[in-house]
């Protein structure tokens, strides 16, 4: 039985790239709803003040948890083109400690 761990690069790092911008789109869409404003601005004093102020307090935490999700869909791209490159570095320095052997072939 034997595996491998196969990288493609170029795809890595389309894949890092398409990530990171997936984070600053959502980013994006997140301080357009946070700019909207408070959602208990509505104006009611009356029977619908405690309606109001709970959707407001959800309202606030899931931008929140939002903010954190788009924070992470950046930062997963940033470290899968990190660790693309890595793999890259070590591959060339393998290939270059390489050539210095001696050739060990049997034929």
């Amino acid at each position: 039985m034997s595996s491998e761990l196969r990288l493609v690069h170029g795809s890595l790092e389309t894949a890092s790239a398409h990530l990171r911008g997936d984070g600053t789109d959502y980013a994006a869409a997140l301080r357009r709803l946070q700019q909207r404003g408070d959602a208990a601005s509505w104006g009611d004093d009356g029977l619908l003040r405690p309606l109001v102020t709970a959707y407001s307090e959800c309202t606030a935490i899931a931008l929140a948890a939002y903010t954190h999700m788009g924070d992470l869909i950046g930062a997963t791209g940033d470290a899968l083109a990190l660790s693309s490159r890595r793999v890259s570095d070590v591959n060339e320095v393998t290939v270059q400690n390489l050539d210095g052997l001696p050739d060990t072939s049997w034929a």
